[in-house]
């Protein structure tokens, strides 16, 4: 069995919770709500969203959100929804598209907050963490006290680091080193 991405939610809705619950992770899923043709059932089962859990907290008369409805009940609920990790490798965009997306929109949702969100060691693996902290970047960046302030541009963007440094120079006031200056730009040599 593949590991596995958990997010859980605080769900607000005027529809069948469990009803709810099934949209959102569909959409979630293969991101349409119509099925696809070569959308098998197979497939849905190996790479679809799960509804995990779905615990009923309470009701009100009253949306939390204004929202146009037709409903006369709110019911609130935690949910928890999964997806396997080989569907979105270690990739935070995609992460982010997939337990967010287009959550909020949805009619059923009348209210919706991620409370919760578990990921596997797998993922964990892929990001290291810093590799100098906090001590060793200030070392690098010739700035032992105040703020340390760097402009990151996307790697698509940097001709070289050594522009990054130079640049970094001129609005910061800080004179990075080479190595410190690649790491800050996110350019390679």
């Amino acid at each position: 069995m593949s590991e596995r991405i958990y997010a859980t939610y605080w769900l607000e809705t005027g529809d069948d919770p469990a009803q709810a619950a099934a949209v959102i992770a569909g959409g979630q899923s293969s991101g349409t709500f119509v099925a696809l043709p070569n959308e098998t059932p197979e497939l849905k089962a190996r790479s679809g969203a799960r509804v995990e859990r779905l615990v009923v907290l309470g009701r009100s008369k009253t949306p939390s959100l204004p929202t146009p409805g037709r409903s006369t009940t709110f019911t609130q609920c935690t949910l928890e929804l999964s997806w396997p990790m080989e569907n979105l490798g270690a990739c935070l965009p995609t992460l982010m598209a997939t337990v967010a997306g287009n959550l909020f929109e949805l009619r059923a949702v009348t209210g919706l907050r991620i409370t919760d969100l578990r990921l596997p060691p797998a993922f964990a693996a892929a990001y290291p963490g810093p590799a100098f902290g906090i001590e060793g970047t200030r070392r690098l960046a010739g700035v032992p006290t105040g703020p340390l302030i760097a402009p990151r541009r996307p790697p698509s963007r940097c001709a070289s680091w050594e522009r990054a440094a130079s640049t970094s120079s001129r609005t910061t006031n800080c004179r990075p080193t080479a190595r410190a200056a690649r790491s800050m730009s996110g350019c390679a040599r």
